[in-house]
């Protein structure tokens, strides 16, 4: 399961503003469902997990939608993958 299609749905809804939906994906959501890791942020002593995208989410929040590259715990798991849900 991904969060894929809330994604879309709070795109395509325009029910927050982009800041809002990267901090839930990227922050809220994933501390949930691990609240025991150190997750969802740069600061020292947090896991090196991360996306990388082509363009500013901030600006265009459907990059989300297809990451280039990720890195889990620091170790590469997508490269050039345009759609990491299908």
């Amino acid at each position: 399961m991904t969060l894929r299609p809330e994604v879309e749905a709070w795109i395509e809804a325009d029910i927050c503003e982009p800041a809002e939906l990267l901090r839930c994906m990227s922050v809220d959501t994933p501390r949930s469902i691990f609240p025991g890791r150190r997750i969802g942020s740069f600061d020292v002593g947090f896991e090196a997990s991360l996306l990388v995208l082509d363009d500013n989410p901030l600006e265009d929040p459907a990059v989300l939608l297809a990451p280039q590259l990720g890195i889990k715990q620091g170790h590469m798991i997508l490269r050039e993958v345009h759609d990491i849900a299908e």
